[in-house]
């Protein structure tokens, strides 16, 4: 369905048992592959146990060319092949901000390499103090992880149907309570910097919780289909 929607057409005819794929080659012949629906409570292939599965039977002019099982592969092997990426889904994934990211993504991708990468770093530094300060490598590492980071939350953002104005306002209000913060403290204004440091308290924790627990949205919205591997 994701395909369809994301292409604009149809590909699948339904029926009653199941999904009709019609094909038409460059010698303009037509061919079919039929999936069609087998009893859940039926053992799979693997005999692994009551799965539901499609049977798959691909048909060309009058012959038929065979049938099997066609059953989703196990859960595990499906989350570390999500995780996996070519060249060219990593420049998509990072460098463009078409689409949508999913909650898993965002999470295996960016967040969690990310942290890593900044402990290992202190680690390696021994800096696990405040007043230790940032190093060079440090600001090196974190002014090149800036621009990705920026781009796959965004795509988060869109993910729930948020566009670039709430991302934007988001990023305003957390960077801009910053500054002002810190300069009111260095100048003695307590009272700006606790109301600065308030809206900051406020605005932080509903960032995490939107781009790091919030799932993505159902089905496709306005910012394309839906990113999850398991979207129908």
């Amino acid at each position: 369905r994701a395909l369809e929607e994301s292409l604009n057409t149809t590909l699948f005819h339904r029926h009653a048992r199941g999904l009709i794929l019609t094909i038409t080659d460059a010698r303009g012949e037509r061919g079919r592959l039929e999936i069609f629906a087998k009893p859940a409570a039926r053992l799979d292939a693997s005999g692994a146990g009551p799965h539901g599965r499609a049977v798959g039977m691909l048909k060309w002019g009058r012959q038929e060319h065979g049938s099997g099982t066609l059953r989703r592969m196990p859960f595990g092997l499906e989350r570390r092949k999500s995780i996996i990426m070519t060249r060219t889904e990593i420049a998509q994934f990072y460098f463009s901000p078409v689409g949508r990211v999913a909650r898993q993504a965002y999470w295996f991708r960016l967040f969690l390499p990310v942290l890593a990468l900044n402990l290992a770093l202190a680690a390696v530094e021994g800096r696990w103090t405040a007043e230790a300060g940032a190093s060079v490598w440090s600001s090196v590492l974190n002014a090149a992880l800036l621009p990705p980071f920026l781009i796959v939350t965004y795509k988060r953002f869109k993910d729930r149907s948020f566009g670039p104005r709430h991302f934007a306002g988001f990023i305003g209000v957390i960077v801009g309570a910053v500054i002002i913060g810190r300069r009111a403290v260095a100048a003695g204004q307590g009272t700006v910097g606790i109301i600065a440091f308030t809206v900051l308290a406020m605005a932080v924790p509903a960032f995490l919780y939107l781009v790091l627990a919030l799932p993505s949205q159902a089905g496709a919205n306005a910012y394309g289909p839906d990113p999850r591997p398991d979207a129908a």
